[in-house]
């Protein structure tokens, strides 16, 4: 499965929808089963999904412009 930033996932967002795919990159929401993770790079392996035909974005009110349905979410190693 290939590995892409985030920024490379939005960038690619046109061929990536709908793929199964890994994204590397800093956490940055604290929800309560993974605030142990909060500030942390990150590995997650899900699929990529854009915004509905009606709505300009993805999440609440739209505001992200993909989302991704996590299947594995861990701390990335150290070393890359």
């Amino acid at each position: 499965m290939p590995t892409y930033s985030v920024n490379e996932a939005i960038e690619s967002l046109e061929w990536l929808v709908g793929k199964d795919i890994t994204v590397r990159g800093l956490l940055s929401f604290q929800f309560e089963n993974i605030e142990r993770l909060h500030g942390k790079v990150v590995v997650v392996e899900g699929t990529l999904q854009g915004p509905a035909p009606n709505f300009g974005g993805c999440g609440h009110v739209s505001l992200w412009p993909a989302e991704m349905v996590a299947r594995t979410l861990e701390r990335a190693p150290t070393a890359r």
